[in-house]
């Protein structure tokens, strides 16, 4: 993992922490460039500054930021990093008052997550999000689904090991940066989506290297399909690449 991956997710700690001046010290020293295509160090840095935003109230900067990463991330494919920017979208769009186009995007994250099976995207959203599933649920929309993100949601004045990191954690100078990493993946261990079966056959699949079109013909389906569970794989495990994933997988004892 980059350094500029693991000072994002540093950044992510530090909002779970409530240490806003801290994550905004880093927003600070990061630069996103212009170009309509980020690479992934980009990408994260951007997802971890819609955090940040939303935190700070500053919803218009969120949703620009959204709206600059969904078209990419559509047209690719990319699932896990489109249903999380619908909710981080969704949540921006009703702190603005803007309650319609709220429930369109939630609506959206949540027919394309429910097959797979996706709780923290939403539920590290905390009360904000839980304002929207319930106007959600007052139309009927996918009752049990919702119904179990409400349950996962952390209640104010309660504690969740996967939205309330250890201290030591985000502590560490940047020359200690490799050790806040591992850091994280202990942190997000309780967390972290559950892989179908499925899933877990490609992952052990991507562990050894080979292509999207051998995985494909490993499981008989097609390109589109592995792509698409390998999409899943990468959202649930929060990971940006292959190896980030693999990574994270290992650290999570998902390949032992």
């Amino acid at each position: 993992m980059t350094r500029r991956l693991l000072l994002a997710e540093r950044a992510d700690l530090l909002l779970a922490l409530g240490r806003l001046e801290e994550a905004e010290s880093w927003a600070r020293e990061i630069r996103v460039g212009e170009s309509p295509e980020l690479g992934l160090s980009e990408e994260r840095e951007c997802l971890s500054l819609i955090r940040l935003r939303l935190a700070r109230g500053e919803a218009d900067e969120a949703l620009r930021l959204a709206a600059r990463l969904l078209g990419p991330a559509e047209r690719a494919g990319r699932f896990g990093i489109v249903i999380e920017l619908l909710a981080l979208q969704a949540v921006a769009l009703h702190e603005s008052g803007e309650s319609a186009q709220a429930l369109s995007a939630i609506e959206r994250a949540l027919v394309l997550a429910e097959p797979e099976g996706y709780v923290r995207v939403f539920a590290d959203h905390g009360e904000a999000m839980n304002k929207l599933l319930r106007l959600v649920a007052a139309r009927g929309i996918s009752p049990d689904y919702v119904a179990r993100l409400q349950t996962a949601i952390v209640s104010p004045g309660q504690t969740s090991q996967a939205r309330t990191p250890p201290a030591e954690s985000v502590a560490a100078p940047a020359v200690e940066l490799p050790r806040g990493g591992a850091g994280v993946a202990r942190v997000r261990q309780a967390g972290v989506e559950v892989l179908t079966a499925r899933e877990l056959e490609v992952l052990r699949l991507l562990a050894t290297g080979v292509s999207n079109q051998a995985i494909a013909d490993d499981l008989g389906v097609s390109v589109g399909t592995a792509k698409a569970h390998i999409s899943h794989i990468l959202g649930k495990l929060g990971a940006h690449s292959r190896t980030e994933a693999i990574v994270r997988a290992r650290k999570l004892e998902l390949l032992d």
